[in-house]
């Protein structure tokens, strides 16, 4: 698969990297000297330095051979008006443009391609799903629900009194008297990659396991968690700007134009029960700017925005903060936001998150007790990669900080792997099918197991077998 990329910007280049180490063929194309230079330098691929707008440049990139153009210049009217060349040259190329302007998103799903873009990536939307399903997920962090409740998968450490530890995996199968599939695992030193578990391997104190299996046989092995319930009754977002307005409207249910209301749907599909559903959840905007404030008031009903600094001295007393379950830092500056929720944590906020605008400070999180952090860039390279892999191997769930995804694919009847048992697939280590789901049962897989059409099947990698799992079920060549 050739994949051709407009812009080496830090967004291209972080996507550039990441499809390179999955093995595609990547080309980028860079208008400005001494920024093609860097990149030619910093990537294994190919960099053609001129104007991506021009034929001329194009067919340098090879791109009657490639499957996808990708726009990610700064400028939504040079990504469009290239997607537009490339659809009048190269018809059979899908294009995908970064566009920040919302209204193009609200167009793009009633239409299979408009000016030549069939797929419109907004960085501010992205990010903004993002948040709301870490939200939604309230606290849950180490718990993953799938849409049948029958599996769900957890990371724990290996305590010394738990059955797990000093004995090989294939004796604990043999003594516990439970169901559970050995997803990962991580050793408890400097450098350790998560590994799949053979019969063989033995789990040690502190090491970090990932079992998928029946709630209720999770709870005999590892313990029981904390009762699941949504936590964000309250939630204080800092920052006004297009973010935080898509994450309060998402979470206070307020118009689903942009599609936001998905991440609030899928919890409820995948663990959280109607029950859980706070009836009424209390936002709270905080916003510096007066005429911004002004806007957000008139558009969000029901939410509350408040003209004030999140920085003032009194602010978390004064406006009951300190009250709130969840706390959103998504102002402009990110070092702002990392200040503001370290703060809201020393208040006793159980849930803080923070924005930021690349990875440069994801080493300090565990330091300031914040909870998670997302960089706007990782998650548009993450939406384009997935849609990549296209509609049939969808990401689930994605373990950012460990390089691991949960990846489902829907079998096609009469194509492979229909039909073949599951050791019969050959999967690079690294990668293991976890669960199968059967008319919306899910079970935990043998290798005798033998897929049919229809059936959805969970795959648990890490990122260097991911090149592996879509040769195998999309038939991707390198």
């Amino acid at each position: 698969m050739r994949i051709v990329i407009l812009g080496a910007g830090s967004v291209g280049t972080q996507l550039a990297r990441r499809l390179t180490d999955e093995g595609k063929d990547v080309v980028l194309i860079e208008k400005d000297p001494d920024t093609a230079r860097v990149a030619a330098n910093s990537l294994d691929c190919l960099v053609v330095q001129g104007d991506g707008s021009l034929p001329e440049i194009l067919e340098k990139t090879g791109l009657s051979k490639a499957s996808h153009f990708i726009a990610l210049t700064g400028s939504d009217e040079v990504n469009m008006v290239t997607c537009s060349v490339v659809a009048a040259e190269y018809a059979k190329v899908r294009r995908t443009a970064r566009v920040r302007n919302p209204y193009f998103s609200k167009l793009a799903p009633s239409r299979h391609s408009f000016m030549g873009v069939d797929r419109f990536v907004n960085p501010d939307i992205e990010t903004a799903r993002a948040f709301l399903s870490l939200v939604t997920r309230g606290g849950d962090e180490d718990i993953v629900r799938f849409e049948d409740e029958r599996l769900e998968l957890r990371s724990s450490r290996i305590a010394p009194n738990s059955p797990l530890c000093g004995r090989s995996m294939k004796e604990s199968r043999a003594t516990i008297k439970r169901g559970f599939l050995a997803a990962a695992l991580e050793r408890n030193r400097e450098g350790a990659e998560p590994e799949v578990p053979s019969g063989d391997t033995i789990p040690e104190v502190g090491d970090s396991i990932y079992l998928l299996g029946a709630p209720e046989d999770l709870d005999a092995i590892l313990g029981r968690p904390e009762a699941h319930r949504d936590r964000a009754r309250k939630v204080v977002i800092t920052g006004g700007g297009p973010i935080g307005r898509f994450v309060a409207e998402g979470l206070s249910g307020i118009g689903d134009d942009l599609g936001l209301l998905g991440a609030v749907n899928r919890f409820l599909r995948s663990g959280g029960k109607a029950s859980d559903r706070c009836p009424r959840r209390e936002v709270v905007i905080i916003e510096r700017d007066m005429a911004l404030c002004k806007i957000l008031a008139r558009d969000l009903p029901g939410v509350l925005v408040l003209n004030r600094e999140i920085g003032e001295e009194d602010i978390f007393q004064e406006e009951g903060l300190e009250r709130a379950d969840v706390f959103l830092a998504l102002d402009r500056h990110q070092e702002e936001n990392l200040l503001s929720a370290a703060r809201a944590k020393a208040f006793g906020i159980p849930r803080t998150l923070a924005l930021a605008e690349n990875n440069t400070y994801l080493p300090l999180v565990a330091r300031l007790g914040i909870d998670s952090v997302l960089s706007v860039r990782s998650n548009v390279v993450a939406s384009i990669i997935e849609y990549l892999r296209g509609g049939s191997l969808t990401t689930l769930h994605s373990f950012f900080d460990r390089g691991l995804k949960i990846l489902e694919f829907t079998v096609q009847q009469g194509k492979k792997p229909s039909g073949l048992a599951l050791k019969e697939l050959k999967l690079q280590r690294g990668a293991l099918v976890i669960y199968v789901n059967r008319e919306g049962h899910s079970s935990l897989p043998t290798g005798e197991t033998r897929l049919e059409g229809g059936d959805r099947i969970g795959i648990f990698t890490n990122m260097e077998a991911i090149r592996s799992v879509e040769e195998l079920f999309l038939g991707e060549g390198a």
